[in-house]
């Protein structure tokens, strides 16, 4: 089933349970896909768009966790964990610490620019890692 279309019965599913924050978490999900297919010229929102759109969101509630959390806005950190472990529930499961170290020892060389070694670990990971994690070990591999 496409991301989109489970979006779409969970949505409905949470309004028959009467899950008002979670109706509104997923209709918000589903509006930045459509936006999303919209600006890329896509008649329908396909998997692969929808990976990159919940990426972004994620990012998004993790950096309002943080944001929160230093006002001391503990209330609405957890609305934004909320929402951000429904969106993780559709995401990849990440690699391991361990199998991430191993893929960005295996596809760095030491003559590799920081920006080009991201890239191509990014490439093979293949959404399975976060970017931060990512550069923090090309960092640490490359010295740099």
């Amino acid at each position: 089933m496409a991301i989109i279309d489970d979006l779409k019965a969970q949505t409905i599913t949470a309004m028959k349970a009467k899950e008002a924050d979670r109706v509104s978490s997923l209709r918000s999900l589903s509006a930045a896909l459509l936006d999303a297919s919209k600006h890329m010229g896509e008649e329908t929102v396909s998997d692969k768009i929808a990976l990159e759109v919940l990426k972004k969101e994620a990012k998004k509630r993790r950096d309002s966790i943080t944001q929160y959390g230093d006002a001391g806005r503990d209330d609405l950190v957890a609305s934004e964990k909320a929402e951000l472990d429904l969106i993780e529930s559709y995401l990849p499961e990440q690699m391991s610490d361990e199998d991430l170290k191993v893929l960005v020892t295996a596809s760095v060389t030491s003559d590799m620019q920081m920006g080009a070694a991201i890239q191509a670990v990014m490439a093979k990971a293949q959404g399975q890692a976060d970017g931060g994690r990512v550069a923090a070990l090309v960092r640490e591999v490359l010295g740099a």
